[in-house]
């Protein structure tokens, strides 16, 4: 459920405002939700120690910054690509 929460922000922010600058938005986004919010989130209802939460926040944010970069690149290629109309 977290990591639709993240993929959804990060597509509702990215197409939503619909200019060049979106895609660092959408990225920090992915960052905070997916590599801060989702691991302290599980840290504080107890499904993960508390210690180990706070650990993996710099590993999740560095992978969630690295997956989100490549998913911004995609998508701007992606939309930049003229494809025939019915």
């Amino acid at each position: 459920v977290q990591m639709f929460v993240c993929c959804w922000l990060f597509g509702i922010v990215i197409r939503g405002i619909n200019r060049w600058w979106a895609i660092f938005i959408a990225i920090a986004v992915a960052v905070i939700t997916n590599g801060v919010l989702a691991p302290l989130m599980l840290g504080a209802i107890g499904l993960v120690p508390m210690v180990a939460a706070k650990g993996l926040v710099v590993i999740l944010s560095v992978a969630s910054a690295f997956n989100s970069s490549i998913a911004a690149i995609v998508i701007l290629a992606f939309a930049s690509r003229k494809t025939p109309g019915p």
